[in-house]
């Protein structure tokens, strides 16, 4: 399917005006991430990922939900962190697996949907992991007294923040001097201004479907954490390990659009922020082929 014929499925079954004049402040967050539970769980992970899988090998392995996790566990190591604090936490995933991996570290989790810390908690308690704590709260006001943590990161949760230089300034701010900050996320590439209309559009659309107002330009990004404070010690592009999670997800979505009139049927017996997501499903292989989109993990330094 090409990129055009992508765009007349979505707009066939959303109405691509509807789908960019959204403004997505938090409630559409919390509301798309909480109508999303089971869609997650059915389509993307059982155990509760609700980020791209890491595969380097070029070929999927659900081993690569841990990927993300695993290269926040070197800077644990490399530093000889002992409190940590995932930005965006969402159902635990990710310190869940720290947690137990390192059991001489303390954990702490926030996110901005209920429904995931109430998950989060419930899976702690099951698992008998007694130094982590799981609350909820946006990246803007961090509740935690300056210089707490000794390590932060964020997985795909930043693209989030629609006040990123605020987000950055409290993370440098519950930081210790001289510690790291690891990020990774989806941005828009520097050529992105250049790309063709319809490819900016393919991407404006795959963004507003999974809940983000705009990705930030990785350029800029990176400019505006080091006017928050930081030092950039890494920027590495792993936009080749998330294809094979990308195309799976294409192929899922490609079914949903096969027939424009039964996608239509199924939108009004399941909820909206949940289907959208399809769309994102459908386009990003495309926005990231014509060069729109990449996917990083940055390393900060306080």
């Amino acid at each position: 399917m090409s990129l055009l014929q992508a765009l007349e499925k979505v707009d066939q079954v959303w109405n691509l005006d509807r789908l960019l004049q959204q403004e997505l402040e938090e409630e559409e967050i919390i509301k798309s991430f909480t109508e999303s539970h089971l869609a997650y769980r059915w389509v993307h992970s059982k155990a509760g990922s609700i980020h791209m899988a890491l595969n380097p090998s070029g070929k999927f392995s659900k081993a690569g939900f841990y990927g993300q996790a695993d290269l926040v566990a070197r800077h644990i190591r490399e530093t000889g962190a002992r409190s940590v604090l995932e930005m965006g936490c969402g159902k635990g995933f990710n310190t869940l697996y720290l947690a137990g991996k390192y059991p001489e570290v303390s954990f702490h989790g926030i996110d901005l949907t209920p429904r995931h810390i109430m998950l989060a908690k419930k899976s702690a308690t099951q698992a008998r992991l007694n130094d982590v704590e799981f609350q909820t709260g946006n990246f803007s006001t961090l509740p935690y007294r300056s210089e707490s943590f000794d390590l932060v990161f964020a997985v795909e949760t930043l693209c989030y923040s629609k006040y990123k230089p605020k987000s950055l300034m409290e993370a440098q701010r519950v930081m210790g001097k001289g510690k790291r900050f690891v990020i990774v996320d989806g941005f828009r590439t520097d050529e992105f201004a250049r790309l063709d209309e319809d490819v900016q559009t393919a991407a404006a659309l795959a963004e507003k479907s999974m809940a983000v107002q705009e990705f930030a330009v990785l350029s800029e990004f990176l400019t505006m954490a080091e006017m928050s404070g930081f030092k950039v010690l890494a920027a590495e592009d792993r936009t080749a390990d998330i294809m094979p999670t990308v195309y799976r997800l294409a192929r899922k979505a490609r079914t949903y659009y096969w027939s424009p009139a039964l996608s239509r049927w199924i939108n009004t017996l399941l909820p909206e922020a949940m289907l959208k997501n399809s769309v994102a499903a459908l386009l990003m292989p495309h926005t990231i082929q014509c060069g729109a989109h990449s996917y990083q993990a940055i390393v900060l330094e306080s």
